[in-house]
């Protein structure tokens, strides 16, 4: 188990990849039948699973949100995806930021990353 300073480090972006904000990551939900999926400040196209993340899927809540703090904690409340009230950064413990990096590396190996999280400086540890 990886230690929640270690988990918080700064990570380093993708050149060319743009940054999404969360308005922008709503909006992506079934734009182009695409499914976008925010999780620990990177955005990924879950389309390819959309028995899973589709209108139909269980994890179709997740789509078009930051979701780090609902995975997390694997929760399907709508307060769990609104990061002005809950963020993985400063919301999180160890054990919690564990979790939420299994997801991240799981994405990581599946989905397309195609963009960062905007940070507008709101949501700081």
């Amino acid at each position: 188990m990886a230690s929640k300073e270690e988990l918080l480090k700064p990570f380093e972006k993708k050149a060319g990849l743009p940054e999404v904000s969360l308005t922008e990551l709503s909006e992506a939900l079934g734009r182009d039948g695409s499914l976008w999926l925010g999780c620990k400040g990177r955005v990924f196209d879950v389309s390819a699973s959309p028995g899973f993340y589709g209108k139909e899927g269980g994890y179709h809540i997740f789509v078009g949100n930051d979701s780090s703090v609902a995975l997390a904690k694997m929760k399907f409340d709508k307060e769990f995806l609104d990061p002005s009230h809950l963020h993985w950064s400063r919301d999180l413990d160890a054990k919690e930021l564990n979790i939420l990096e299994d997801w991240l590396q799981r994405f990581d190996g599946k989905y397309k990353l195609v963009g960062y999280i905007k940070d507008d400086g709101k949501f700081k540890v």
